[in-house]
């Protein structure tokens, strides 16, 4: 799917499972603005956008204890 098709969704779900896309959440997470270096950003400006990570995704937002 393109960016626009997936834009025109009525509600969008991300599941990021995973240490590899660590660095494109904390990316995506961190910036202020809309990028095409983090083509994520653009999902922060949908206004029924769910993101879901868990402990090795995140890895890069949240201290590990």
């Amino acid at each position: 799917m393109t960016v626009p098709q997936i834009m025109k969704s009525r509600t969008i779900v991300t599941i990021v499972p995973g240490i590899r896309k660590s660095e494109a959440v904390c990316k995506t997470l961190a910036s202020r603005e809309v990028t095409n270096m983090v083509p994520a950003t653009i999902l922060k400006t949908h206004p029924d956008w769910y993101l879901f990570i868990e402990g090795e995704s995140a890895s890069r937002i949240v201290p590990q204890a």
